[in-house]
């Protein structure tokens, strides 16, 4: 699928035409963001805000010009965002392509994204914090149209935003181990899974917490090294398509119903009408020549 988030016009290259055919991609019209069209794959709140750095894996196609936001305000339980904190709104600087992963240093432009706007200063927290990829048409309201995908350094859950500082709802619209993930208490973290497979099984690989290499904060390997740049894109599949419905069943005969007690009276009612034929060599008797016959002679 390609997500334009804006309409252009655009001559799609060799390789867009083929995963356009493929169903990574959408060349023409406007369409938002689904949960999980990017998902965050790294993070390191090691230094300072020019040197704090964000990882991106693009599973669906962006075209150039088109824009999300990052944030690592809170997520309140009816979906707002926090006061405190910032984001920063980044556009794609041409046509990203499925399976690219970014590591995006927050105080600078990449070959790919450019910081174009935002609320605040987008900061991360050494102690634990998240990072959480939405979109916005009215940033205003602090309520966001949509949330994409959301990262989790301040421990094993989300929850608890109103009195843990970094700890972040789950965004409305998104689901652990799916959309969402929670790494543990740590100041640095990087997915280490499958690079290659289906949009669904890749997102469900960056989602699966198991699959996370963490710094954990004040830890002994808090100082250890944490690369953040993958040297190859990733691998991205269609999903196989849902199996076929099953035939529907032919409809059942309906039941035959018994007969009625008035149908059955009615058809004993003519059997008896019909009169037996009769007896050779007489006629009929009387019912004073039965009672004769039964009874004794006076």
């Amino acid at each position: 699928r390609f997500r334009a988030l804006a309409p252009r016009k655009m001559v799609p290259s060799a390789r867009g035409a083929l995963l356009a055919g493929a169903g990574l991609w959408l060349l023409a019209g406007a369409e938002a963001l689904s949960p999980g069209d990017i998902a965050v794959i790294g993070i390191d709140a090691r230094g300072t805000w020019e040197t704090d750095r964000v990882a991106l894996l693009f599973l669906a196609g962006l075209e150039a010009g088109a824009r999300f936001r990052v944030t690592s305000r809170a997520v309140l339980a009816d979906g707002r965002l926090a006061a405190e904190g910032g984001d920063s709104e980044l556009e794609a600087l041409h046509n990203i392509a499925p399976g690219t992963a970014i590591t995006w240093t927050l105080s600078s432009t990449t070959l790919d994204l450019a910081v174009v706007g935002g609320e605040g200063i987008l900061r991360l927290e050494s102690s634990g914090d998240s990072v959480t990829i939405f979109e916005d048409s009215t940033p205003q309201d602090s309520r966001p149209d949509r949330y994409v995908f959301s990262l989790s350094t301040a421990g094993d859950a989300f929850g608890d935003s109103a009195t843990a500082t970094g700890r972040s709802e789950l965004p409305l619209g998104l689901a652990l181990n799916t959309t969402a993930v929670a790494v543990g208490a740590a100041c640095a973290a990087r997915y280490t899974g499958p690079t290659q497979g289906s949009r669904t099984a890749l997102l469900s690989h960056v989602a699966d917490a198991s699959l996370w290499e963490v710094r954990t904060c004040g830890g002994a390997n808090e100082t250890e090294a944490l690369d953040l740049k993958w040297t190859e894109p990733f691998d991205v599949t269609p999903d196989p398509p849902s199996p076929p419905a099953p035939p529907a069943s032919p409809p059942s005969p309906p039941p035959l119903s018994p007969p009625t007690p008035s149908s059955a009276a009615g058809a004993g009612a003519g059997v008896a009408t019909d009169a037996p034929p009769p007896a050779s060599g007489g006629g009929s008797r009387s019912r004073s020549d039965s009672v004769d016959t039964l009874g004794p002679q006076r």
